[in-house]
């Protein structure tokens, strides 16, 4: 009524302003044939509280080339329905698009989403790719608030989330005073998989979390190359809009749960900072399975940056670094993982912290690693590095920083190769063959043998000399008899020159 476009209508002075009027609602009843607008204007609503200007909860209204700006609320607020909303322009709203309760929003497209006040869209995260690949988004000047905001939901199919628009990240806050965990799952039949893409920015807050696999329901996350940190690191921009830095704690964990696929959870050339605000846990928790975790750097958590737990669990960590952490890796339950070629750096209490083993499999192997300290990890009174639990066997240990060479794919060894290596074994655990990596900086005789527990000799797989380079050899669970092996535990031992590397694996029946 206070816009003067049409005349003084309300006959005083006083200028509009958003949330001068409520919606206009087209509701669950509404006939979606017959809710059509061309060429419109929205301007100066949601007066409304959590709303829009325009409130859709009918099935496939079309509002198409409008103009929507100067909302107290939303431009738009979707709830479960699918209009076409097509070559519209959102300005100078609270934000943009709020869509709830929808798997995918293909009617949204060619829409053209300039800064708004807050963060332009908070949207279901199954919408993601609808979303972010079929409009343009402008970032803010000031750099603020430029986020895909993300709500609470199950990921049931698999998808893949484009890398955000330039200067925008994806963000997942909770701050809504909820105490327990509040997840983003991914799950379901047919074991849905969430693909993100290299350069992406994950931020979260408070409670916020990514849950892999729930109760009945599998699932997977593959990530290369993408951040998961605060809502309050500035990198990628100032994402909460203050001057508040971010701090260990801020948010929650990535979970690969007891349901989680194995092969389908891989993250490589990915860091992990200033989460674990939840108590013991970590910002990365494995339950079960043998995800493999490749040149990940995991910094500044409130817990450990990475939390293991339970007798299947068998996650491969290879080039991984540990900064700044609690614990830079916290094991419990009889997990054990495959530790190559890691550094553990500046843990406040503990680089490797292994509750006590029942298994009966001996000590934890952690060999080739960096701990900070050309003196090794300390143990008691010894070393001068990250300190390590007594139920580790951390020796030989690298003499400089193994973690910051590049690992281009997952499964790969050093381009350039400075010193003999031994990869594992990937998969792990496997039936019925496995693959072996080594490396080696120059040429020497070299044996790589298959042990079981009680050191009987298995198979030989390699006693020959071989040129620089790196390698691949595989072990199809065969005796040196030609006969199948049991299942069980066995060792691979790489013996060249002074070098001896030793890898832990399973075969299952």
């Amino acid at each position: 009524m206070r816009d003067n476009q049409g005349g003084d209508t309300d006959g005083t002075a006083t200028a509009a302003a958003t949330g001068d009027w409520n919606y206009v609602n087209l509701s669950a009843t509404a006939v979606s044939d017959s809710c059509v607008f061309t060429n419109c204007e929205f301007r100066y609503g949601g007066n409304n509280g959590s709303a829009g200007m325009l409130m859709i909860s009918a099935a496939t209204p079309r509002i198409e080339n409008s103009y929507i700006y100067e909302s107290q609320t939303a431009g738009i607020y979707i709830i479960g329905a699918n209009p076409q909303v097509v070559g519209c322009r959102f300005a100078d709203n609270y934000r943009a698009l709020d869509i709830r309760g929808r798997a995918t929003a293909p009617g949204i497209t060619g829409n053209q989403i300039e800064p708004q006040d807050n963060t332009p869209v908070i949207i279901d995260a199954r919408c993601v790719p609808d979303i972010v690949s079929n409009n343009t988004f402008t970032a803010r000047l000031d750099g603020k608030l430029n986020a895909i905001q993300l709500w609470e939901t199950t990921i049931g199919t698999s998808m893949t989330w484009p890398v955000p628009p330039p200067g925008f990240v994806y963000l997942y806050s909770t701050n809504d005073g909820y105490s327990n965990p509040r997840p983003i799952v991914i799950g379901g039949t047919g074991s849905p998989v969430l693909t993100l893409l290299p350069g992406t920015i994950v931020k979260l807050y408070e409670e916020a979390c990514l849950q892999v696999g729930n109760t009945g329901a599998p699932g997977g996350l593959k990530a290369n190359g993408v951040i998961f940190t605060s809502m309050r690191d500035n990198q990628g921009g100032d994402t909460d809009g203050t001057a508040t830095a971010a701090a260990t704690g801020d948010w929650n964990y990535v979970n690969l749960s007891a349901t989680a696929v194995s092969d389908s959870c891989v993250f490589t050339n990915c860091e992990f900072r200033y989460g674990g605000n939840n108590g013991s846990a970590g910002m990365l928790m494995i339950s079960a399975g043998t995800p493999r975790i490749t040149a990940c750097d995991f910094a500044s958590s409130a817990t450990a940056g990475l939390r293991l737990s339970g007798t299947t669990t068998r996650p491969i960590l290879a080039h991984c670094g540990f900064s700044q952490n609690p614990s830079g890796l916290r094991i419990v339950s009889n997990a054990r993982p495959s530790i190559d070629n890691c550094c553990f750096s500046g843990n406040s209490q503990y680089g490797l912290n292994a509750d006590a083993y029942s298994d009966g499999q001996g000590v934890l192997l952690a060999q080739n690693c960096w701990w900070g300290s050309t003196a090794g990890p300390r143990t008691g009174t010894t070393g001068a590095g990250d300190r390590v639990t007594t139920n580790v066997s951390y020796s030989p240990w690298a003499d400089y920083q193994v973690c910051e060479t590049s690992v281009s794919s997952v499964g790969d060894l050093p381009e350039v190769v400075r010193n003999f290596q031994l990869a594992a074994p990937y998969p792990n655990p496997f039936n019925p063959t496995t693959t072996f990596e080594f490396a080696m900086p120059q040429t020497e005789r070299v044996r790589l043998a298959i042990y079981d527990l009680s050191g009987r000799l298995v198979r030989v797989l390699v006693d020959e000399q071989r040129p620089a380079g790196t390698y691949d050899v595989q072990w199809n669970g065969m005796d040196d008899r030609g006969q199948r092996a049991a299942s069980g535990v066995y060792l691979c031992r790489m013996e060249a020159g002074s070098f001896v590397s030793t890898k832990r694996m399973t075969m299952l029946k």
